[in-house]
């Protein structure tokens, strides 16, 4: 059975892969491939972190007392993969930062809108 969460992720996943699969068209047809690749790449660490954040939330409704300690560790959870990925980009990678920027922007850009339209999906459980 799927629950209003698994729904609210799925739908939130859905824009985040279409809106930053626009942009980063765009921006191979009218910058370049290298920022292209960048704002995809960010754009896909913005969901992994969406992903990451839903099985930590989903997990708290399973769970009982130590709320806050989960949280506290999907918060680091996210922290070291952002700052792994980020290392990647740069280091191995070499994607641009403008790229990468405007990929982080607009995937928690869409995150942030997408939270303020939906109601708490725990509250229609």
């Amino acid at each position: 059975m799927t629950s209003a969460l698994d729904k609210y992720l799925a739908r939130l996943v859905a824009y985040e892969v279409l809106l930053i699969g626009i942009v980063a068209l765009a921006y191979g047809m009218f910058w370049d491939l290298a920022q292209a690749k960048a704002v995809a790449f960010a754009g896909g660490v913005v969901m992994i972190n969406t992903l990451l954040l839903g099985t930590r939330v989903q997990g708290l409704e399973q769970e009982g007392g130590n709320v806050q300690a989960r949280l506290l560790g999907g918060a680091v959870q996210r922290f070291v993969f952002t700052l792994a990925s980020m290392a990647l980009a740069f280091g191995w990678l070499r994607l641009p930062v403008a790229g990468i920027l405007t990929g982080l922007i607009l995937g928690h850009l869409i995150f942030l809108v997408h939270a303020a339209r939906a109601k708490s999906p725990v509250q229609n459980q």
